[in-house]
């Protein structure tokens, strides 16, 4: 079965960041990338998997709360796997 992980990855004031990189790392240590559309959405489709996977978004000048998200129990469609990007201090 394949099941869908999406989400999205704005700033401190809502509005989406495009361009940051979501890299999933999958249970069995594959790395996946995707980069966040206009609308800072995300996704991917992989294997449903008891196991967990982990997402670690990525963006010069950004860093992110939280720093990264685990999936713990990829069984069915997960949405909503947000993260706020908040500009580095120079």
């Amino acid at each position: 079965a394949v099941v869908t992980i999406t989400g999205q990855v704005m700033d401190v004031n809502s509005t989406p960041v495009a361009n940051v990189v979501v890299v999933l790392i999958t249970p069995q240590g594959t790395v996946l990338a995707s980069t966040t559309n206009e609308h800072g959405i995300y996704s991917f489709k992989v294997a449903a998997s008891p196991q967990s996977y982990r997402l670690v978004p990525s963006k010069d000048g950004f860093v992110f709360d939280p720093v990264d998200k685990v999936l713990a129990n990829a069984s069915e469609d997960s949405k909503g796997l947000n993260f706020v990007a908040l500009a580095k201090a120079p």
